[in-house]
């Protein structure tokens, strides 16, 4: 029997973890702007909206999501109503209480493309190693679980909308950048803020992901899946990140870390773990 109770005060203490780690972004990306004199606090204020609008309209232009999936338009790539794997994603949505994404295949992505705008339908984009490119459904080069478990991972991350989160975490470092820009006769102080939120912001996207992980083998109650999948999709290094600039600037866990979380879901699950071991 799956003690899901401890299992779910695992996922808590990921997220957790993910929200202090946005709190303690805010505070300090805040705090210099206490440094500044009335005027440069003003024009740093102002500054800051045109700013974030600026780079979201280019990323949305230059490297958005919206220019893959137009592009995947163009290549035929969305999947029918006749597809099984699309009709999977939309069951698991519905199981999720979520809107059915539209579903995409992908020689090279995997990830979730919310929505940001009213009435218009996120999206799940994946990639076509899930499936044998001559025998598609009928030899997966996934199985089925692990085909739901990544599934369940990108739903998750709709799911929890955090697009927003993430966003607002990049508003803080714009918060940061402008403060240390605005604040000359303290730029130390500044400085080593926008540093302390730029670390933060990385560690941010590792709770946020160690977090999916978790929901999303809970949501299927098959850890083990999950890490075999990521097996496949990250290769079997399973040795602790050691080289520490590399894992501060990394916005996933290392594939140890996230083998070893799972495997202690799986434990509290009272589940199997065959997955290999670290």
């Amino acid at each position: 029997m799956q003690n899901n109770t401890h299992a779910k005060s695992i996922v808590r203490r990921h997220a957790l973890r993910q929200r202090g780690t946005q709190a303690a972004m805010g505070m300090i990306a805040m705090g210099p702007f206490a440094l500044m004199n009335s005027v440069t606090l003003a024009w740093t204020l102002l500054s800051l909206p045109l700013l974030v609008f600026t780079g979201s309209l280019a990323r949305q232009l230059l490297a958005g999501s919206n220019s893959l999936l137009k592009r995947l338009d163009k290549e035929h790539r969305r999947a029918d109503a006749a597809d099984p794997l699309a009709a999977r994603v939309n069951a698991m949505a519905e199981r999720m209480n979520i809107t059915a994404p539209v579903t995409y295949h992908s020689y090279n992505y995997t990830y979730a493309v919310p929505s940001l705008v009213p009435r218009v339908k996120p999206a799940i984009v994946l990639q076509s190693l899930l499936f044998n490119e001559k025998e598609k459904i009928i030899h997966p080069f996934f199985t089925e679980e692990e085909q739901d478990a990544v599934i369940a991972h990108e739903l998750v991350h709709i799911k929890n909308r955090n697009h927003i989160g993430n966003g607002l975490a990049k508003l803080f470092m714009f918060c940061a950048l402008a403060s240390a820009l605005g604040a000359p006769n303290n730029m130390a102080t500044a400085s080593a803020a926008f540093a302390a939120v730029v670390l933060l912001y990385f560690s941010y996207n590792r709770h946020m992901e160690s977090r999916t992980d978790a929901e999303a083998a809970l949501l299927n109650g098959n850890p083990a899946a999950l890490a075999s999948a990521l097996q496949e999709l990250e290769g079997s290094d399973f040795v602790p990140e050691k080289n520490l600039i590399r894992h501060l600037f990394s916005t996933h866990p290392s594939p140890a870390t996230r083998q070893q979380d799972l495997r202690r879901l799986a434990q509290a699950m009272n589940v199997p773990m065959n997955a290999p071991q670290p």
